[in-house]
Order: structure tokens, then sequence, then C-alpha cells
């Protein structure tokens, strides 16, 4: 987050934001993503094909990705993922196509 502290006078302190970050938290267990692809063209998918890999390789791979094209889910195996990871997917895809449980 980026922001101010304002402290003014009797007023209560406050903390306004010029920006917020989605974070996850560290106690947060993801179990599973499924990143709907159905609409998506060649280069994307090839994106994601190649973070699938990388991410795959990483020490505590332990979250389940699934892929989801024309309504049929294909399990991927099992991916390291932290808040780097999960914002590079909203980024490719948009949160309305990444589910995360």
């Amino acid at each position: 987050m980026n922001g101010r502290l304002s402290i003014k006078g009797d007023e209560k302190t406050k903390i306004i934001a010029s920006s917020v970050k989605e974070i996850l938290n560290k106690d947060e267990n993801i179990s599973r993503i499924n990143i709907n692809i159905t609409d998506f063209g060649e280069d994307k998918k090839e994106n994601l094909r190649k973070s699938i890999r990388y991410y795959s390789k990483m020490e505590n791979a332990e979250t389940f990705i699934d892929v989801t094209v024309n309504g049929e889910v294909r399990n991927c195996g099992k991916i390291f993922v932290s808040t780097e990871v999960i914002n590079k997917f909203y980024e490719l895809f948009g949160k309305d196509n990444v589910y995360i449980s």
C-alpha cells in the first residue's frame, strides 16, 4: 500500500491510501488454483505453460493448478505459490479467470 498518515487536531489518526495491492496472508493456505484460458490466444497459453513448468520445480510446490478450456478442467500438477505468482496470473488472465481455493 502507498499512502500517507493524516493527523489533524482532535480527529482520529487516519491512514489514507493512494494505492492498494492485494497480498496473501502468511497463514493463508491456498490448496488449488484454476485458470480459465478458454478465451485466450496461444501466446498467453504458452506463457502459462512456461510459468507452470518453472514454479513446479521450486521447493514448496504444494498448490494444485488446473486450467479450464471450454468447460473441461485439466490438472497440471502442483506449483509454488506466492503473492507475486498470483499477481502474475491476474495480470495475464484477469481476476475473473483466476480462481483460488
